[in-house]
């Protein structure tokens, strides 16, 4: 069996990040080796939630799996909550980078055009450095331009392909280190569709789905954990981020009339067979 690394909070409350990548990697025939930087309560979304940070035990649980020593055939890298865990996590990818590991990058970062409070400037060094030891990047937009540097608002203006060229041209320094794809999430079409943008150092292929609905929390949880799983399992990107878009495309349109409150997600339990083809 194939095993995956994965490094992010467990949310006690809300269908996403680690209990999202235990459920679909474990229906993709993966096993989860979870690295919880943190349990939640209730993901951040949620007022009054209560977190338990894994500052102190992080380097030790790292240490613990490298004396075991199993092998890891990719590492999944999400949300990190302060300098310690990042710098922490920085050393664990390196180590496992070097070694001819997949990784890829999920940068919790920002949204909306906006970084998180409680990410530092310190941190966003620490988070650019471990996505330029990954092999695959997913950020959403907002990321993207916080790891690269790019201009936000220089999208408001444009069409979808000059979108898309712009968001190209920003990812070229990257392609400079470890990156092989970026995988850019949720860009906002002139069509009032949605798109993922997979960007190499030779070119962009944009995935296109229906938008339903407002924005959801765990969306992009769940479309990283389904890519990674389908990397592991030999797929190439573009078909693993076709099938990850579908996934999430499909749920979304048959459950948007069951979600009252967007801080829960997106109910895609009962539909975790269709990842087992």
């Amino acid at each position: 069996m194939k095993r995956v690394a994965v490094v992010t909070d467990i949310s006690g409350l809300g269908n996403c990040s680690g209990s999202t990548d235990i459920a679909v990697l474990s229906a993709m025939g993966l096993e989860c080796c979870m690295i919880p930087t943190a349990v939640l309560s209730a993901q951040t979304g949620f007022t009054d939630s209560y977190a338990n940070v894994s500052d102190e035990s992080l380097e030790s649980l790292f240490s613990s799996l490298k004396k075991i020593s199993p092998r890891i055939d990719a590492v999944l890298a999400g949300f990190m909550m302060n300098k310690k865990q990042t710098k922490c996590v920085l050393s664990f990818i390196k180590e496992y980078s070097d070694k001819g590991t997949v990784i890829i990058t999920d940068p919790i970062i920002g949204d909306r055009g906006k970084k998180f409070d409680f990410v530092t400037e310190e941190m966003l060094s620490d988070i650019r450095k471990i996505a330029e030891n990954s092999a695959v990047i997913t950020p959403n937009v907002t990321e993207f331009c916080l790891l690269t540097g790019a201009d936000y608002s220089a999208l408001n203006d444009k069409n979808n392909t000059e979108k898309y060229d712009f968001l190209t041209q920003n990812c070229k320094p990257l392609f400079d280190k470890k990156v092989q794809n970026v995988i850019i999430t949720g860009i906002e079409l002139s069509n009032g569709k949605l798109s993922n943008l997979t960007v190499d150092r030779y070119g962009y292929s944009p995935c296109e789905t229906e938008r339903y609905g407002t924005s959801y929390s765990g969306t992009g949880d769940l479309f990283t954990a389904i890519v990674c799983g389908n990397i592991v399992r030999g797929l190439s990107i573009g078909e693993a981020v076709r099938k990850a878009a579908y996934f999430v495309s499909m749920v979304l349109r048959e459950c948007m009339g069951e979600i009252s409150d967007r801080n829960y997600g997106i109910p895609y339990q009962k539909y975790l067979r269709e990842l087992t083809e």
